[in-house]
């Protein structure tokens, strides 16, 4: 679903495309195909999938250094849409 949404971002896909597109472009299509991802696993009822996913999704909140401020708020609300999938709660890592 990502190289899906980085085409759909106009860029050609190969061994470097992620460290050579812009950052905004790569969250920006990550984001989009992460929203994907959760809904279709939460359609299949595949709630260990999604809670592993938003686990790893809160770090890069949290964690990521390379996350660019123009996409921070997007990463907030998609950590909101599924916090409840956090098992862990908000503080976990």
């Amino acid at each position: 679903m990502e190289i899906d949404e980085l085409k759909r971002a106009g860029l050609s896909i190969d061994t470097g495309t992620v460290m050579t597109a812009p950052r905004d472009t790569i969250y920006r299509s990550h984001f989009i195909a992460m929203d994907r991802e959760i809904e279709a696993a939460l359609r299949r009822g595949d709630e260990d999938w999604v809670r592993t996913r938003v686990k790893h999704h809160y770090r890069v909140l949290r964690d990521d250094e390379f996350l660019p401020e123009s996409r921070r708020g997007d990463a907030e609300s998609a950590y909101e849409r599924y916090r409840v999938h956090h098992a862990e709660g908000a503080g976990a890592a």
